[in-house]
Formats: C-alpha cells, sequence, structure tokens
C-alpha cells in the first residue's frame, strides 16, 4: 500500500488547416510521486503529429510519437510509434477504428522490454439524451526480447484481447457519474522456467484480468471540474506470484479548455 499524487497534462493544438486536411501537434507528460514510499516514482513524456482528413463519411488519421520515460530519475525506456485510426459519425452513434505500432527501446536492466508491440482496437459510443455509453474491443501482440537469467526465463511477450464499457450520466445538476469495466486475457506463448530447490521448472502463463471502476465529477466552473474516483483491479494468473488484488481511491481537480 502506498500514497502518491499524479499530474497529467495532454494538448492537441492544431497548427495547419488546408484544403487536403488538418495537421495536429499533440503532447503529453505524466509525473508521480509516492509519499513515504521509497523509490518507483515516475515521469513520462509523449510528443506526436498527426493528420487528419475526410474520405466520403469517414474521418481518416495517421501520424507519428515519440516517448520517453523514467523511474526514481533513472531512464528506462524510449518509445516510437506510428498510429493511424479512421472514424464516422452515423446518427447518435461514432464508430472508431485505431491501430498503433509501437517500438520499444529499454535501458539498463530493463533492456528485455526492447520490441514491438501492436494493437487494433474498435470503438462505439453512443448517446442518448444526456447519457453517453461507449464499447470497446481490442487485440494486442507483443515481440520483446524478455528476460533470460541463466537457465530461467520470464516473457513480457503477451497477445492480449480486451473488452471494455464506459457509461456517463447526469447526476442532479453539477454532477455526473461514470462507471466503467474491463476484460482482459493475456497468453504467453513460450512457458516461463525457474529454480525451486535446485530444480528447473516450466510453466505456462496465462492472466485474466477484471477491473471496474467509478468516478463522479462535480462542475465548479465552464473549465474547472473536481472528481473522486474509485477503482478495483484484481489478475488472477496460471502462475501464482502473478496474481494480485489492487484497490485505488483518488480525489482530484480537472482543467479543460
Amino acid at each position: 500500500s502506498a500514497g502518491y499524487a499524479d499530474a497529467l497534462a495532454n494538448l492537441a493544438y492544431p497548427f495547419l488547416d488546408t484544403a487536403s486536411g488538418s495537421t495536429v501537434f499533440r503532447a503529453d507528460l505524466h509525473l508521480r510521486q509516492h509519499g513515504d514510499e521509497a523509490g518507483y516514482d515516475q515521469q513520462s513524456g509523449e510528443l506526436g503529429v498527426r493528420h487528419y482528413w475526410g474520405v466520403g463519411a469517414w474521418r481518416l488519421g495517421t501520424g507519428v510519437e515519440g516517448g520517453a520515460a523514467w523511474l526514481d530519475g533513472e531512464s528506462y525506456q524510449s518509445t516510437g510509434a506510428v498510429v493511424a485510426d479512421a472514424r464516422r459519425v452515423f446518427g447518435a452513434n461514432t464508430a472508431t477504428l485505431r491501430y498503433e505500432g509501437l517500438h520499444v527501446a529499454g535501458e539498463g536492466e530493463y533492456v528485455y522490454l526492447d520490441g514491438w508491440r501492436h494493437r487494433a482496437q474498435g470503438l462505439l459510443a453512443r448517446s442518448v439524451g444526456a447519457y453517453r455509453a461507449r464499447g470497446e474491443v481490442a487485440w494486442e501482440i507483443n515481440d520483446r526480447r524478455d528476460l533470460t537469467v541463466g537457465d530461467e526465463f520470464s516473457s513480457h511477450s503477451p497477445e492480449r484481447r480486451e473488452l471494455g464499457l464506459t457509461v456517463s450520466s447526469p447526476v442532479l445538476r453539477e454532477y455526473s457519474l461514470e462507471l466503467r469495466g474491463r476484460y482482459r486475457t493475456s497468453d504467453y506463448d513460450e512457458p516461463n522456467r525457474f529454480e525451486q530447490d535446485g530444480v528447473l521448472l516450466k510453466q505456462s502463463r496465462g492472466d485474466t484480468l477484471i477491473a471496474t471502476g467509478a468516478r463522479l465529477r462535480l462542475r465548479k466552473a465552464q473549465d474547472w471540474n473536481w472528481f473522486a474516483d474509485y477503482q478495483f483491479s484484481r489478475n488472477d494468473s496460471s502462475i501464482d506470484a502473478f496474481d494480485y488484488a489492487r484497490h485505488v481511491a483518488a480525489i482530484g481537480v480537472e482543467w479543460l479548455r
């Protein structure tokens, strides 16, 4: 158990608008600082450019992004990505298809993270009056260097399938409530190898993650929100060492412009 403070900033700035489409500069920053807990403080940032254009009823987009992340002040990975998406609005529905090809370069003791992550995602959002729901399905494959120490081996290259649902609705005059749920399975093709009592054992790893959460927002002004958030996550793995249950409660403030 540990308490921490999160600061997140996201910027999307359109700087070129022509007959062939619009170009947007994107920047993201995340800082996490723990209290009395020693270590695990995180900093990460990303920069990118995306270009959008219309084809019939679809809005298409493509772009490139680069990022870096630090753990306890030491660099542990840098990333580069190509992204593409297609979006269409029909009636009260919005359909979005996304693809991201991400290359990771691990630093120092994290070189086993080297490799690729490919993620395809489909989203369907629907508005009914003041209510809004969004469903998500995703598929992800990883091809990493993984971790080998002597005869022992630990895979970091899962194939993942994910389902998600988010529903938001107004509550009273200034409040809104968001409910969310996520179900994810992760399968690792190559068995982990580990030594126990001098014997080298092999065990295949498969995980099932269930996460649920709720966020209550209070709109204080045109651009300001207060929020209270709770999330519960449970991961069940075929290897007991990767089982966990986690509760996270947070209060915060948002500025949106």
